[in-house]
């Protein structure tokens, strides 16, 4: 019959054990999978490593003080145009602005005031619609839709303004600058001119049109177009001769 050797690993626990109950000190095997740094080399591993990392910041302080005449970019680069894209806020940006400056609002206002519900209203109000630009991101239809209303708002603004005339030439628009430098007598004055031309215009595309002489298209628009301002020239030469007439009474 053969007897199985004993374990060297229960051995030492069974000797570790009757040690600890007697009152003495267990030993402890060191092994590979036990054994630890000092507490004197882990110090030194640590004033390696730091020193290590002045050493790199010592290198970067000589490189910057090589390349500091260096220029920032290429000639080649500098030549280049600089192109600045700018920034665009969706209806989503928009709609969360709208709920932070509610929300903001409704936080400096004493509570229960009427500007304090008002906020409350506005910001539930801006963060509807900011749930509904998150789902409107999310479907394919609604990120087309939004590129397209950019589109219609930049690069193609011009050009969807003109299809969507029904007339063959756009309204004649006073810049507001000319208009906020006139009285409100020359502003009434340059209304009335506006009319003036605005039925001139009708009465000569009938005249001169399909129904008259026959011309269409770019013919159409030139004739009338000058006719309407023989027709202004005139009136504002008659005005000009009354206001003399006046002076001189």
């Amino acid at each position: 019959m053969l007897i199985a050797e004993p374990n060297r690993d229960d051995v030492e626990k069974a000797e570790n054990l009757r040690a600890f109950f007697a009152g003495g000190v267990p030993t402890i095997a060191e092994d590979e999978m036990s054994v630890g740094i000092s507490d004197e080399a882990y110090a030194q591993r640590r004033s390696d490593r730091l020193e290590n990392i002045l050493s790199k910041l010592d290198d970067l302080d000589s490189l910057d003080e090589q390349t500091a005449s260096e220029p920032l970019v290429s000639a080649a680069e500098a030549s280049s145009d600089r192109i600045d894209h700018k920034p665009r806020l969706t209806r989503y940006d928009k709609a969360l602005r709208a709920e932070r400056e509610a929300l903001a609002l409704a936080a400096r206002s004493e509570q229960g005031s009427d500007t304090y519900h008002r906020a409350m209203s506005d910001a539930a109000s801006a963060r509807s619609k900011r749930k509904a630009e998150e789902n409107r991101d999310a479907d394919p239809v609604g990120r087309k839709q939004n590129e397209t209303d950019r589109w219609r708002s930049e690069e193609g603004r011009e050009i969807y303004n003109a299809s969507r005339r029904s007339r063959a030439r756009p309204n004649d628009m006073t810049p507001k600058e000319v208009l906020g430098a006139m009285t409100p007598e020359q502003i009434e004055r340059h209304k009335k001119d506006q009319k003036a031309d605005s039925n001139n215009r009708a009465r000569l595309t009938k005249k001169l049109g399909t129904g008259g002489q026959g011309l269409t298209g770019a013919k159409l628009i030139e004739a009338v177009e000058a006719e309407v301002a023989k027709r202004r020239e005139k009136r504002l030469a008659k005005r000009s001769g009354d206001h003399a007439q006046i002076v001189i009474k």
